[in-house]
């Protein structure tokens, strides 16, 4: 005997019935008014064709429908180049969808306050490209001037312009003074012409006494010879003083040059000595001679500045053959003496 169960929503496919099991297939299988019911699977909009979905943009079916896929995790749908794994450029997106922008791609750059094209290392930020007031380049040793960076050119200014840790290297700033000797008097005669200290009648073997600089410049002052009589016998002296010191009859025979009033790189104390018995004026850089001088009877009177070493920067410690006369107390020393920074 056949019984017949009513209820049949599909009487021309037998899969088709009230007691079948739902497959996902499109078709109400169990003839209960619900299509594939609790067999869909969900899947995501992929409106850039990257392969990952917008979470916000759903729908169920069977199998993935043209323009969707199972991943959700697309943080721009719109953009093709931007999903999670993808490779991070610096272009202020988060490409790789992982909540940061530009990580690890940005490009440091430091302020540059003089608008030189070096900024300084102590105040720096991350960009994809160099943002107003900010360089690719750093190292900058003043950033307050636009004439001091590294490679800038060196000037005469006391100055390191070059951010080399040099001052004036390279730059003809100097001048050479040179220091002459009378064989019959024992003064001393210092010129920045050698013609004119052998043309003075004193002995140009003395040779160079010490560098001034040529030009005044902030921190330093000048240093001029001061004269009152005449011929080889006059009195003659160094000073910073422009009144010659109020000396009887003195007036300013030369400008030396400048020299500086507080300690820069390659400069050395100037020191001032006289003698009464003969009365002159020794100067010198070295500490040896000073003390010399002072043993023979000389009285130091102190120091009106600091003089240069050298007539270039780089080579401040440098070696001279000292053969030098003081109040005809001739001193062959026969070795050098390294004359440096004090």
């Amino acid at each position: 005997m056949t019984i017949l169960v009513a209820g049949d929503c599909n009487d021309s496919n037998g899969s088709v019935n009230p007691n079948a099991t739902e497959s996902c297939n499109t078709i109400d299988d169990n003839c209960d008014g619900q299509i594939d019911e609790g067999l869909q699977t969900t899947y995501y909009r992929d409106s850039d064709g990257d392969g990952f979905g917008n979470s916000s943009s759903t729908t169920l079916s069977c199998s993935v429908p043209n323009g969707y896929t199972t991943n959700n995790t697309d943080c721009d749908d719109n953009s093709g180049l931007v999903f999670p794994g993808a490779n991070e450029s610096c272009n202020s997106i988060d490409d790789d969808c992982d909540g940061q922008t530009d990580e690890n791609v940005q490009n440091t750059y430091y302020q540059d306050l003089d608008g030189d094209g070096y900024g300084t290392t102590s105040r720096t930020t991350l960009n994809c490209s160099v943002p107003s007031g900010y360089s690719s380049c750093a190292n900058d040793c003043n950033d307050g001037s636009s004439s001091i960076y590294p490679s800038a050119p060196e000037q005469c200014n006391l100055t390191d312009n070059d951010c080399d840790e040099q001052v004036d290297e390279g730059a003809s700033c100097r001048s050479a003074i040179y220091r002459g000797l009378s064989s019959s008097t024992g003064r001393l005669f210092y010129s920045k012409s050698q013609i004119l200290v052998s043309s003075s009648g004193y002995n140009i073997s003395e040779g160079i006494g010490f560098y001034v600089y040529k030009n005044q410049v902030s921190g330093t002052i000048p240093l001029y010879r001061c004269h009152s009589g005449s011929g080889y016998l006059a009195k003659t002296f160094l000073t910073t003083s422009s009144s010659c010191e109020v000396l009887p009859n003195g007036y300013i025979a030369e400008t030396l040059g400048y020299i500086a009033t507080q300690s820069y790189s390659g400069t050395t104390p100037l020191y001032r000595l006289y003698i009464n018995s003969i009365n002159n004026h020794f100067y010198t850089q070295t500490l040896f001679e000073r003390s010399f001088a002072i043993s023979i009877g000389y009285t130091y009177e102190g120091s009106p500045g600091r003089v240069w070493t050298s007539s270039n920067e780089k080579n401040a410690c440098e070696s001279f053959t000292y053969s030098k006369s003081i109040h005809r107390a001739v001193l062959k020393f026969g070795t050098e003496i390294a004359v440096c920074l004090i």
